[in-house]
């Protein structure tokens, strides 16, 4: 199968050329025929890019609903597991805004991580990927365990709300994805219960390789079982790594499981989109060796 080697639209947005026409073409001249938009630290226009598109060979598989360096727990799509119905609808909002994105680019996928658990007691920081936070097994533990006693909860919140989601934009399909935060419905046993409870409904999987190794020391979820348990349903993924526990690494400098990726990879069907998301901080000037790290392995 053909790859579709796809740039975030964060690390895009930050390092290409701030007109539509000249960054697309900055864009294929680094080896990129895709790119893949979303909310990042500087605001991009990328309505303008579909007319500066014209005559070039260039592709976007699908629209984030959030910000992907973005905590999830500040995101509006975090509500979309929530039993309060200001957070569902502003969840649903943001879901709509990003819709209305992809039709007017010209496409129907929508990638967005189905929401976090609520949980009571103490708040505090959550985030895998939050260097700061010093975590240890232990502490992720517990907060998994806080998270799992809400689960059903929260899972029956979440098929409730893109059940709605679903029904309002019946062209769309919508990609779940991995998450970062230890609260996140975005991981195995929960995806698993979304796509059986919501079966027929035009729900896909858009694998996150930089949360799945963030999550394995932590909570001890393999890389390999958000691959066996939901290839069937994956359209797209997105590469990166996690180089002392700082996520979106350039790829090959850390724990995510290469060769493993590149087996689950389809081997038919339309180009598989492949997304390099990075951290905005990593120069351009690496880019050849990342593109050339996930060429040995066909990505």
């Amino acid at each position: 199968m053909t790859v579709l080697r796809t740039l975030g639209g964060a690390w895009l947005g930050v390092h290409a050329p701030v007109a539509p026409r000249p960054a697309l073409l900055w864009l294929l001249e680094r080896g990129f025929r895709a790119f893949l938009p979303g909310a990042g630290p500087r605001a991009v226009d990328w309505r303008a890019f579909v007319h500066a598109r014209e005559l070039l060979p260039v592709a976007i598989p699908a629209v984030r609903v959030g910000g992907l360096l973005t905590p999830v727990r500040q995101r509006p799509e975090a509500g979309l597991a929530s039993a309060n119905d200001s957070d569902r609808n502003g969840a649903l909002a943001a879901v709509a805004d990003a819709v209305r994105l992809a039709m007017d680019l010209g496409i129907n996928h929508v990638i967005l991580e189905p929401g976090v658990a609520r949980v009571p007691g103490e708040d505090g920081a959550t985030d895998l990927a939050d260097v700061g936070a010093r975590w240890t097994k232990d502490r992720a533990s517990a907060w998994f365990a806080r998270r799992n006693a809400m689960l059903d909860r929260s899972l029956d919140a979440v098929c409730r709300t893109l059940h709605r989601c679903c029904k309002a934009h019946p062209d769309v399909y919508f990609c779940l994805t991995g998450g970062t935060d230890v609260l996140s419905l975005g991981e195995p046993r929960a995806l698993r219960a979304i796509f059986e409870d919501l079966a027929g409904r035009r729900l896909a999987y858009w694998h996150d390789a930089v949360a799945a190794a963030l999550r394995e020391p932590l909570l001890g979820t393999p890389q390999g079982e958000w691959l066996g348990e939901l290839a069937d349903k994956m359209v797209g993924v997105t590469v990166g790594d996690i180089a002392d526990g700082a996520a979106y690494a350039l790829p090959g400098s850390g724990s995510v499981d290469y060769p493993l990726l590149a087996s689950y990879k389809p081997t038919r069907g339309r180009p598989f989109p492949v997304a390099l998301e990075l951290d905005p901080g990593i120069d351009p000037a690496e880019l050849p060796g990342a593109l050339a790290f996930l060429t040995k392995f066909g990505l």
